[in-house]
């Protein structure tokens, strides 16, 4: 039975900050002026959605978002990197690779899937990159001299530690280039669910963080200066993506690695450095 506004906390809420709405904070990155009558308006179609009931909140934080230019274009760039996520995740699944299998044999399975599966990353990514840099975007802040290149050194630094995490696991397994040299007879030592090189790597980076590759890129994302409202998006986009990715893919390495992972996680943080653990 369909309630009125009085009877859902949260329908006074967004009826709240959609009344907020009509201050000059929200009209400001709106394209043109907006007329009274325009904002009233829209603010009679809230109260219509909010008195329907609870089956109207997703509708009403739709038109709030969408009434602010700027929420909506980072909105739509964390949607596009959702849809990444998922494109990503399930070509990562163990039934993916057996359907590929099961479609073009084991041995060319093998060989081919990390190639493909890396090309496949990219071209999904690429909505999302396109729409952070052609989306109208709004600047929040930026470090001031001499900040700005402490900034930019530190990024550089980990720029530099991505790429050398990438090289400690292969490179070329990594780009799955080194798969592709692999004798069709010989196509055990790298099976289709490698997620690293035969050999755990506990060396190097991955002596302070167990996805030096998501921290360093997290590093690269956050620092940007200045830094806008589209980059933000995607960088928290990013982040909650390489957090969920990690858990998936430590279940991959236990199973790969079994006891010798679960005492490397044990012994080694998640993506957050512990520095005063390097004392001892």
């Amino acid at each position: 039975m369909a309630q009125g506004q009085a009877g859902h906390p949260l329908s006074a809420i967004i009826f709240a900050i959609a009344r907020e709405s009509r201050s000059e904070f929200f009209r400001r990155p709106c394209p043109g002026p907006l007329k009274a009558a325009r904002c009233e308006e829209r603010m009679a179609v809230f109260q219509r959605i909010l008195e329907i009931g609870s089956n109207g909140h997703l509708c009403a934080v739709w038109l709030l978002i969408s009434y602010n230019q700027a929420m909506l274009n980072a909105f739509l760039i964390v949607i596009a990197l959702m849809a990444f996520g998922v494109v990503h995740s399930l070509l990562a699944s163990h039934e993916a690779k057996q359907i590929a299998q099961r479609l073009i044999g084991t041995n060319v399975a093998t060989a081919t899937y990390r190639l493909v599966y890396n090309v496949l990353a990219f071209a999904t990514i690429l909505p999302a990159l396109y729409l952070v840099f052609r989306l109208p975007d709004q600047e929040l802040y930026r470090f001031p001299a001499p900040w700005d290149s402490i900034v930019l050194g530190l990024q550089v630094l980990a720029a530099v530690g991505l790429v050398y995490s990438v090289y400690q696991m292969d490179v070329w397994f990594f780009l799955g280039v080194r798969q592709l040299g692999e004798p069709p007879q010989l196509g055990v030592r790298y099976s289709i669910d490698s997620t690293s090189t035969p050999q755990l790597v506990t060396n190097g980076l991955y002596r302070f963080v167990r996805h030096p590759l998501y921290t360093t890129s997290l590093i690269v994302l956050y620092l940007a200066s200045p830094m806008s409202l589209n980059w933000l998006a995607f960088a928290i986009g990013c982040n909650v993506y390489f957090l969920a990715g990690s858990i998936f893919e430590e279940r991959k390495l236990v199973r790969e690695f079994g006891n010798a992972y679960r005492v490397y996680q044990q012994r080694v943080p998640r993506l957050l450095p512990r520095p005063w653990r390097w004392l001892r």
